[in-house]
């Protein structure tokens, strides 16, 4: 049975694909109609929960090197498609006295604003320079992360869960 899908709904880009090829790298892919949500995930601190909750994804930013120079780009919230927290291998708390991935919070992005979605290798392209492609390469899981650019309101945020790692 031939099925158009919006490959993760991130990209815009619809192909047919067959009933059998709905797995990738383990995770199942889901059958979107056009216009509908996108659902990720965002891990954080136990103490950065309620502000999040409160106010929104507001300060996610990526390290950006320019011209020998370490800059911030302002207004990007890390997203994924992995719900998993044991598979977030970004997660620092073994150089922090905390975890990053307490909590996983379910985001649905309004399939009007789609555009600001970007695939992180996509994003990450347009700053060259090996320095800047070591945020994405290299990363297990890397292959699902995704940036929003701009703001996520308290509203998109459909849910939260304690994921069991030590705050």
């Amino acid at each position: 049975m031939m099925t158009e899908y919006d490959m993760e709904g991130m990209r815009g880009i619809k192909v047919p694909i067959l009933q059998s090829d709905l797995r990738t790298g383990g995770r199942t892919m889901k059958q979107r109609k056009a216009g509908s949500p996108i659902t990720l995930y965002h891990f954080c601190a136990a103490h950065t929960l309620q502000s999040i909750l409160d106010s929104g994804l507001t300060l996610g930013c990526t390290p950006i090197w320019e011209d020998g120079k370490l800059r911030v780009e302002e207004k990007t919230q890390w997203l994924t498609l992995d719900g998993a927290s044991s598979r977030q291998s970004w997660d620092t708390r073994i150089v922090l006295p905390y975890s990053r991935t307490a909590y996983r919070l379910t985001i649905v992005i309004p399939y009007s604003h789609r555009k600001k979605l970007i695939r992180a290798p996509d994003f990450m392209a347009q700053f060259p320079g090996e320095e800047n492609q070591s945020l994405i390469e290299g990363w297990a899981g890397s292959e699902c992360w995704y940036i929003f650019r701009g703001i996520i309101p308290p509203a998109w945020i459909v849910g939260h869960k304690r994921t069991g790692e030590q705050p």
